[in-house]
């Protein structure tokens, strides 16, 4: 009996050993943690897919990268995001570029109104200047992807059918968009996003110069009543999502890969959730009661005209600064062209636009 007590003992410390062992081989060495801020609602789709980000990074590196997520401003607000990624407060950030101006002046080009017809363009607009121009004012980081909304549509409280409409109204407009508003005959004003809905109910403010998708993301079908569509003169928002440029070099080769592969994909999936949650905040408007207004071919050219100075004000601002106006002027032809180039593309591959282009 004690022989099989003993054999039985035996028998239990080599397969506790063995456990033991193969657990300490699958287990990862050297855990990588890292936070990551995002300034949008947590239940928004936006923050839903860095959480997916995270999820995916930590999959696909079985678990040597994990990362705490921080949707909602919780660790960074919109404002401090790119400059808390640089300081180390977070890892990886994502954040959107007017909350900067003058951080980014050769980008800004992007937020200039240069006809934006949807999410889906303005991500591979945003991915193609990126790539072609390499703009020295983003070397703080490291770029992960970067983003761009779909149009800017001015939502109201009171309607807008024409350009003389705009006189006397204060709009929520951030970076190049309160130019585009002042051009336009409102008074801009820069709010973050996460005090837009007080201010219109509180008649701070009178609207927004914003994609569709904030009606239903930050809930501003609520207390808005009137949205004005002019997908010809349409500009748009870049986003960003970057990661502190020390960490990253410390990166070993094969999680930097892994971070480059997944990173491409989510460009690909924001390029079509930028679109599709602005054809589904224009729903939720239109279930809200909101009325849309397309804008007159009269209309269309009035404002065109209005806007021509934004561009050129933007161009004399650069050369001011010290950069070249051919240059600039290239940038813009740039990217009036692949904006063409992909809402070909986006008509040949049946991707629904939020307000079709002619």
């Amino acid at each position: 009996m004690k022989k099989h007590i003993q054999l039985l003992f035996s028998v239990v410390l080599l397969v506790t050993l063995i456990l033991l062992a193969t657990s300490a081989q699958s287990a990862p060495a050297n855990v990588t943690e890292l936070r990551f801020a995002n300034y949008f609602p947590p239940a928004s789709k936006p923050s839903a897919a860095g959480a997916e980000f995270c999820k995916e990074i930590e999959k696909r590196t079985n678990g040597r990268v994990k990362i705490t997520y921080f949707p909602g401003g919780g660790l960074l607000t919109a404002p401090r995001m790119y400059d808390g990624v640089v300081e180390g407060i977070a890892d990886i950030g994502f954040g959107g570029m007017a909350y900067h101006k003058g951080k980014f002046p050769v980008t800004e080009i992007l937020d200039l109104p240069i006809g934006i017809t949807s999410g889906w363009v303005m991500t591979r607009l945003v991915a193609d200047f990126y790539q072609k121009v390499r703009p020295k004012e983003w070397d703080g980081t490291h770029i992960l992807w970067m983003s761009g909304t779909g149009p800017t549509v001015i939502q109201t409280r009171k309607p807008v059918y024409k350009l003389e409409d705009l006189k006397g109204l204060t709009i929520r407009a951030q970076g190049r968009a309160a130019d585009i508003m002042s051009a336009l005959g409102a008074t801009p004003r820069a709010v973050p996003m996460a005090e837009a809905f007080e201010g219109v109910s509180k008649g701070v403010m009178d609207g927004f110069l914003l994609p569709f998708e904030v009606l239903e993301t930050f809930k501003l079908a609520e207390v808005l009543t009137h949205v004005t569509v002019g997908a010809e003169i349409g500009s748009a928002f870049t986003f960003y999502a970057v990661m502190n440029k020390n960490l990253w070099a410390k990166l070993p080769a094969d999680i930097q890969k892994i971070f480059d592969e997944v990173s491409k994909e989510f460009e690909d999936k924001y390029a079509l959730l930028w679109n599709d949650i602005d054809i589904s905040g224009a729903k939720v408007g239109l279930g809200k009661g909101i009325k849309i207004i397309h804008l007159s071919p009269e209309e269309v050219t009035k404002w065109t005209v209005a806007l021509k100075p934004v561009n050129d004000a933007y161009i004399k601002e650069m050369v001011d600064a010290g950069f070249s106006k051919a240059e600039m002027e290239k940038n813009l032809a740039f990217v009036k062209e692949r904006v063409a180039y992909w809402n070909k593309k986006q008509i040949e591959l049946g991707i629904p636009f939020p307000s079709a282009p002619k």
